[in-house]
């Protein structure tokens, strides 16, 4: 039995960087989804080449940040160039036949080919905000998956309803698991995700014993969590999100997430040993 710790967000800020190579070399996180166009995408490709432990995959971008192609318009209305949409204004778009699926399609195959023209061979596809997983956005990334290779598409979130989480997160996973069961063809062999409902330093040793418990029969689980070091930087950037970046790492360091782990009896991979273990 399996479980990938992921870092997600890797690229969009030196801190974001630091706290996932942090989580790397001193704890169980074993594989990071990197943003093409991330402010310190760079940074995150260096930090990677020292760690070659660290399986990489694609965190593909279609809101809030720029677009790496300057002069695509991937939402009818929203000049070349412009910073992407929020969420919920995608997810309208997407609504009211507003989306370049051909413009969404090459921006994503953008975000692919850098990170391999880095030299970097990735293991898995997901997308920021989840949004690969938007009504009509699946395909897209399936068929890219498929294109570059890609093994490992995320496509399956397991979190459980819980109040505990809070009405508006909950809210939001019912949202997304109708998303999946409406839009996401099912693949037995795919790798169920956690970490949704407790994103952003909300996870506790108590909730990821749960929700392993929750999963016993899968031989693979993802949990996705959101490591890094809340410097000037990133809280400017990112502070918004209220996020606590840093629970993150000390979860993926601590001690007892060890324990927890050896409890469920799951061994910490990454998304490239994934195949071989599942064999």
């Amino acid at each position: 039995m399996f479980v990938i710790v992921n870092g997600d967000d890797f690229g969009l800020s030196r801190g974001i960087n630091l706290g996932i190579a942090r989580a790397h070399d001193r704890g169980v996180l074993a594989s990071a989804s990197l943003v093409a166009g991330g402010r310190a995408f760079d940074h995150a490709v260096e930090l990677a080449r020292d760690r070659p432990g660290l399986s990489l995959g694609v965190h593909l971008v279609l809101t809030d940040e720029a677009p790496l192609l300057p002069d695509a318009a991937l939402v009818r209305g929203v000049p070349p160039g412009a910073s992407l949409p929020g969420r919920n204004a995608l997810f309208a778009s997407l609504l009211a036949g507003r989306a370049d699926f051909l413009a969404i399609r090459a921006e994503w195959r953008a975000q692919i080919s850098r990170i391999a023209e880095a030299g970097i061979a990735p293991t898995h596809l997901d997308g920021h905000q989840f949004v690969h997983l938007f009504p009509g956005l699946f395909p897209v990334c399936l068929d890219l998956a498929r294109e570059f290779s890609i093994p490992h598409v995320r496509r399956k979130v397991a979190d459980p309803f819980s109040w505990g989480t809070g009405f508006p997160r909950l809210a939001q996973l019912a949202v997304l698991k109708g998303f999946i069961r409406g839009f996401v063809p099912r693949q037995p062999r795919a790798v169920p995700c956690v970490g949704f409902s407790r994103a952003g330093g909300r996870m506790t040793h108590r909730d990821l014993e749960r929700l392993l418990s929750g999963l016993s029969r899968h031989p693979v689980v993802e949990v996705m969590l959101h490591p890094g070091l809340a410097d000037e930087e990133t809280r400017n950037l990112y502070g918004a999100w209220g996020y606590a970046w840093e629970n993150d790492v000390n979860l993926a360091t601590s001690l007892e997430t060890r324990r927890v782990l050896a409890a469920a009896g799951r061994r910490p991979v990454g998304f490239g040993e994934v195949d071989m273990v599942e064999k």
